[in-house]
């Protein structure tokens, strides 16, 4: 500290060393996505002081009147004896607007290398909008002339001035060095992170997919949470992504297809003509009238003749196929053409087989045995139902990578 109180190197010191101990808490999956620069701007905006902004042309002087108490014992010997009484005192005002700055207070307290020893730093007066500093022109015994009032005016304007700008060149020269020094401590804890084990590899950030079910007009609608901006935002990591779907939207979607697919084995000769891709449009339509994404038109959407893929902005996270039965051979391909498509790990398929033969009880008996031998089958098997199955598999072109399929089977025979 300096002899005349903190300096900006000293109040950047400090920051520093805050910026430090927040760069080694900080998340690593923080650092090792983030682009150094970003992050150290960061850092920077959230510590760093802001120089003060204005024009020196904006500088204003304007006399003023006030009465002050004047003591007995500061008047005259022979008036003592009367007491305290009341003076007009004229001050001039030398004012220079400023924008705000939300560290003022701190600048004008902080020092640089070298002050006035006449108490002038301490004369003067901020606040939000404007510093300014008044002396006296005329007081109790005594007034200045108009060649002493020019040259004072001119001289403290001077000085005033001057002081704002010493405070500026502290600030940044000092935001300088301190940016310089976020960034070397960020580089070599970024360093350090990468080699520790090749953390990267293991971080993965997971993002939901934000999906709602649609609701009538009569229903009070979920409201969703908002976060205002602020003027400091942590950049957000690059790191390798992972799309998930929430088990919970995965039933809620899965629940209203068997329903819809339950009305087909109600009444199974009203769809007797239908193909593999007309019940996939009538699927697919239904989808869209309950299901809303944050995307701009359909949030499911057809590709291919009988498939239905959720759609998100970077891959397919949720594959339908809509198959007719047609044996151990189909519903082969069928699982081979679902794990094509799938682009993300740990994401969902479903095959949803109808089925317009006899003996669906039969059917039903065969396809735990069908699925269980196909190729990339890796275990899981589950029954949720009679007609409804859950079978974990991996994808053709990484064996790492798994999905998770549903099973649904529908009895669509009519005479």
């Amino acid at each position: 500290m300096g002899m005349f109180g903190p300096t900006f190197n000293d109040h950047y010191q400090e920051q520093l060393e805050k910026v430090r101990e927040e760069i080694l808490r900080e998340n690593d999956a923080q650092i090792l996505g983030s682009d150094v620069d970003e992050l150290s701007k960061y850092y920077f905006q959230r510590y760093s002081l802001v120089a003060l902004d204005f024009d020196p042309e904006d500088i204003a002087f304007e006399p003023k009147k006030e009465v002050r108490r004047v003591r007995a014992h500061q008047r005259e010997f022979g008036y003592q004896s009367e007491g305290d009484t009341n003076w007009e005192y004229e001050v001039a005002i030398i004012s220079l607007p400023i924008q705000p700055n939300s560290n003022l207070h701190l600048i004008m307290k902080l020092n640089g290398l070298t002050r006035t020893l006449d108490g002038f730093d301490e004369s003067i007066s901020f606040e939000r909008n404007e510093i300014s500093y008044k002396f006296d022109t005329k007081w109790y015994g005594g007034s200045m002339d108009e060649d002493a009032m020019a040259n004072e005016i001119n001289s403290k304007s001077d000085r005033l001035i001057n002081l704002l700008n010493a405070k500026n060149s502290n600030i940044i020269q000092e935001n300088t060095n301190f940016l310089g020094s976020i960034k070397n401590i960020l580089s070599q804890r970024k360093t350090k992170l990468e080699s520790d084990n090749n953390k990267i590899n293991a971080l993965t950030q997971k993002i939901r997919i934000p999906l709602k079910q649609k609701v009538p007009r009569e229903v009070t609608k979920i409201s969703v949470d908002t976060r205002d901006f602020v003027k400091v935002v942590k950049p957000t990591p690059k790191l390798p992504e992972e799309y998930t779907l929430e088990e919970t939207i995965l039933s809620e979607i899965l629940n209203f297809i068997d329903n819809q697919c339950l009305t087909f084995e109600r009444t199974p000769s009203s769809y007797k003509q239908l193909g593999e891709e007309q019940l996939r449009d009538i699927i697919l339509a239904a989808l869209n009238a309950i299901f809303e994404g944050n995307a701009t038109g359909e949030t499911f959407v057809k590709k291919g003749k009988t498939d239905i893929h959720l759609k998100i902005e970077k891959g397919e996270i949720l594959i339908f196929e809509c198959k007719l039965w047609g044996g151990e051979k189909t519903y082969l391909d069928t699982i081979d053409q679902l794990t094509r498509y799938v682009t993300w790990r740990q994401n969902y398929g479903v095959i949803i087989m109808f089925c317009k033969n006899r003996d669906f009880s039969k059917v039903l008996a065969q396809v735990p045995g069908i699925i269980q031998s196909h190729s990339n089958f890796v275990g899981g098997y589950k029954a949720i139902g009679s007609s409804h199955f859950v079978t974990n598999h991996t994808l053709p072109e990484d064996t790492e990578k798994k999905i998770k399929v549903h099973h649904l089977l529908y009895n669509l025979y009519s005479e």
